[in-house]
């Protein structure tokens, strides 16, 4: 009884559902392990490690690849690059109007097609190559969040991006006037 309280508390529901895949996954292994033959649990193993790396270095892919395209899509909107901020909105755009599972799927036909014409491809490739399809399809979910972000604490930051540009640039400056200048602005910001 004190087991399932302990293990079972529904008190945070995301760590409760964590908790049932795993006991269902130990249960699974179990009774893999007691009744496939030795070659059959050994397959089996292996899918089974398989599936958690692709999926693994797959989401690693994802939140990179979103992070990086919000953060140079907000730095090129910032410093008034139009045409580069409009091209990373329209790739974004191409890759969104693919449903996420025809994309995935077209990408594990062409891997199959692949290996079935006997391109050599070792296994650790082709696990990356699979993960890389799901990362390009997944990703721009992890852009829409950091650009949610973004947007949120946009507003709430109290040093702008501006300021930081123009402490590199009177960095940059010879006389210490423009230097005190920036100071003096400087505090007037953290003041307001």
């Amino acid at each position: 009884m004190r087991v399932k309280r302990i293990f079972f508390s529904k008190s945070d529901p995301a760590k409760f559902w964590f908790r049932i895949m795993i006991v269902g996954l130990l249960l699974i292994y179990l009774w893999n392990a007691a009744f496939l033959y030795e070659s059959g649990f050994k397959r089996w193993q292996a899918a089974l490690f398989n599936s958690i790396f692709v999926s693994f270095v797959a989401s690693l892919l994802s939140i990179f690849l979103g992070w990086f395209f919000s953060y140079y899509k907000y730095i090129n909107e910032y410093l008034d690059k139009v045409v580069v901020s409009k091209t990373i909105i329209f790739f974004i755009d191409a890759i969104k109007s693919i449903p996420q599972v025809i994309g995935a799927l077209t990408g594990y036909a062409i891997l199959t097609n692949l290996t079935a014409r006997d391109y050599n491809l070792s296994s650790f490739v082709l696990l990356i190559l699979l993960s890389f399809i799901l990362g390009l399809f997944l990703f721009v979910e992890a852009y829409d969040m950091f650009n949610e972000r973004i947007a949120y604490y946009k507003d709430k930051d109290f040093i702008s991006m501006e300021d930081i540009i123009n402490y590199f640039e009177c960095k940059k400056a010879t006389s210490i006037e423009s230097l005190k200048e920036w100071v003096i602005r400087g505090v007037k910001i953290q003041t307001a």
